[in-house]
């Protein structure tokens, strides 16, 4: 410790990349910002399920601290990922988790936590909803790509009409008074089963096809992991740009968490053609739609220029919901100019983008692939953890 003039002492700052004895401070900071119940043990064992995910390079997630006294006040880590353009893959770093404790904004630390980050792992990428990261990034280099479409497929019309606070929307403070006359009075659910009704009509005009046969799994025991490793084999050379949609995704990043996803695969004469994966909804629904039950859809996978077979899982998807009560709404969130318009025509409305794509250049082809043929989707560097 530095003692300066007059006997103060100078604050000790360090920026390092985690080892196992920076464990204690690390959950310390995790209690602090998003898990009160967070441990050396938990982060310990955290980082170890992580490890065994398809991308990890000798063994190692780069994950930057910075050191106030021997506290962390800043923080960002990675996840491993593989992108591939055109069939052509790679191992990279997904960023998440760019934190600073408010005491210590309005300062240098986020620049210095990005700097060393951009240092361990140039081979990047990162999604974020907030601006002040993304101004950060596109500082230091990385590439902005675009805002992520958001779309919102409503299932339950009349449970909406009764939970919707219209005055916590942009331009819905013209109709709260009256929204809220009608949940009194009881006749807003049957406005809304009525929408509800619309949609249906709407989407039957989808993309849709004939011959497949259709079911629904948890992804820790579903049997056709091989099966996707051969899907995205026979298909990776036609999508432009993607993270790498496999079998091995499938068991590492959603089957390891049990009882949080919902699989939907499709199957042409007897052979998986495609799948789309939901996510388990809040039990207490979502706060910004007063306990609506809304899951996203997290992942996908279909033979490109075969739009029909998405729009064949989006409707089994939907009838799933539906019939077994798993959500009342259905959230998709990608860029690809294909799924957005079998999205539209199955009856999901747009809703305002938040997530930000960035990648370090030195990931991408030149010329780089448009951001509107990126096969992006929600769960993409675990982004469903923000809706």
């Amino acid at each position: 410790m530095v003692t300066a003039p007059g006997g103060a002492r100078k604050p000790k700052v360090e920026i390092v990349d985690y080892t196992p004895a920076h464990a204690e401070v690390l959950s310390a900071f995790i209690r602090k910002v998003w898990d009160p119940e967070s441990t050396a043990a938990s982060v310990a064992a955290g980082r170890a399920h992580l490890a065994t995910r398809p991308g990890v390079v000798d063994g190692h997630l780069p994950t930057v601290l910075l050191l106030y006294n021997g506290e962390v006040v800043g923080h960002l880590t990675s996840l491993p990922e593989r992108v591939s353009f055109a069939g052509v893959s790679r191992p990279i770093a997904w960023l998440v988790g760019f934190h600073v404790l408010p005491e210590h904004r309005n300062g240098p630390i986020g620049m210095l936590v990005a700097k060393e980050m951009a240092r361990l792992a140039p081979n990047s990428m990162c999604s974020m909803v907030l601006d002040a990261p993304l101004r950060l990034y596109t500082a230091l280099g990385w590439t902005h790509l675009g805002t992520v479409p958001n779309l919102l497929r409503v299932i339950d019309g009349a449970a909406l009409a009764r939970r919707l606070d219209a005055s916590r929307f942009s331009g819905g403070a013209r109709i709260a008074r009256p929204l809220r006359i009608a949940q009194r009075l009881g006749i807003a659910a049957l406005g809304g089963a009525v929408a509800g009704g619309v949609m249906r009509v709407w989407a039957a005009t989808a993309p849709r096809e004939s011959g497949l046969t259709t079911a629904v799994a948890r992804p820790e025991e579903w049997t056709g992991a091989a099966e996707a490793d051969a899907l995205w084999q026979r298909h990776a050379g036609a999508i432009p740009a993607s993270i790498v949609r496999d079998g091995a995704r499938i068991r590492t990043r959603f089957g390891g968490e049990p009882g949080r996803y919902v699989l939907v695969e499709a199957r042409e004469h007897g052979a998986l053609v495609g799948w789309i994966i939901l996510r388990q909804p809040s039990a207490a629904g979502d706060e910004r739609l007063n306990g609506l039950k809304v899951a996203p859809i997290v992942d996908q996978m279909y033979p490109p220029g075969r739009p029909a077979v998405f729009g064949s899982l989006i409707s089994a998807a939907v009838a799933y919901c539906r019939d077994v009560g798993f959500a009342e709404a259905l959230v998709a969130s990608t860029p690809n100019v294909e799924m957005l318009e079998v999205l539209r025509r199955s009856a999901f409305l747009p809703i305002p983008g938040t997530l930000q794509l960035v990648a370090h250049p030195s990931i991408l082809p030149q010329p780089a692939p448009a951001f509107v043929t990126w096969w992006h989707a929600r769960g993409d560097g675990d982004a469903d953890e923000s809706f």
